[in-house]
């Protein structure tokens, strides 16, 4: 998907994954969920600042915190970043307002953020159409 997420990932705040679209992992989600939560919380311990993404030789990981949770998304290196993170900021601030009822001592049935998928989904659509649409514009 041009400029899009290949993987996103959503964790709470003990590091669980508690929603996953995509599907580049080989390994199991949570214990990448638990790995990438351990890192930020390293990288915001030793310099004291929030961590935005991770360069890596062929792709990017970028992080976005809102809330209880760590959104997390992956893409190839050569889609544009500041796209690629606003994309993620984008699905953050969906997903917080989609379940901002949520209790705060929520039972972690994950089934309850099924339906998000379909809003990941719209959103990769409206991206696309909003990236030819500029293209058009261009031409």
């Amino acid at each position: 998907m041009p400029q899009f997420l290949t993987d996103f990932l959503i964790l709470s705040e003990s590091g669980k994954v508690v929603f996953n679209e995509g599907n580049s992992f080989t390994i199991d989600e949570q214990l990448i969920g638990g790995f990438l939560f351990a890192c930020i919380s390293f990288h915001e311990t030793l310099f004291v600042k929030e961590l935005k993404s991770v360069e890596f030789k062929t792709h990017t990981i970028f992080f976005y915190k809102k809330d209880q949770f760590l959104f997390v998304g992956f893409s190839k290196k050569n889609v544009n970043s500041k796209a690629a993170q606003g994309n993620l900021e984008y699905l953050g601030d969906k997903f917080v307002e989609m379940y901002r009822n949520l209790p705060e001592e929520w039972d972690s049935d994950l089934r309850r953020f099924r339906d998000f998928s379909q809003e990941v989904e719209k959103t990769k659509k409206e991206r696309v159409l909003d990236l030819l649409a500029e293209r058009f514009h261009e031409v």
